[in-house]
């Protein structure tokens, strides 16, 4: 969740607590701020799901393909992977002067983590 939007959270709930251990009433327009502030936050959440939504549906459909065995390492293969990948990649956005076009493709992180668990089942 964004910062800017934890903080608006916290002040809204400490003046909502405030005000009812002082007046025993909350004002409308403090529970229609934290409203507010949390469809802001779904906002960005459904906004980053659909960013991901194509990474989850290979991660789904891998895992699918290699079975409940094979689960957690291609899993575990596949969060390192995207580590690595990332780390990769902040070092090359911090090295590009195009800094607004880096995107991270975690296809390649999907992949790594279904070729080490399949090639392991390959040399077993």
């Amino acid at each position: 969740m964004p910062f800017a939007l934890s903080l608006a959270a916290l002040g809204l709930l400490v003046a909502a607590a405030t005000t009812d251990a002082i007046e025993r009433r909350i004002p409308n327009g403090l529970s229609l701020g934290l409203a507010a502030v949390g469809a802001a936050r779904i906002g960005l959440d459904l906004a980053a799901g659909a960013a991901v939504l194509a990474a989850v549906a290979d991660v789904a459909a891998a895992a699918l393909w290699l079975g409940a065995a094979a689960l957690l390492p291609f899993l575990t293969a596949t969060a390192l992977a995207g580590g690595l990948l990332g780390v990769g990649f902040l070092g090359w956005a911090l090295l590009s002067r195009d800094r607004a076009k880096v995107a991270l493709p975690y296809g390649i992180a999907i992949a790594a983590g279904g070729l080490f668990v399949t090639g392991g089942a390959l040399w077993a």
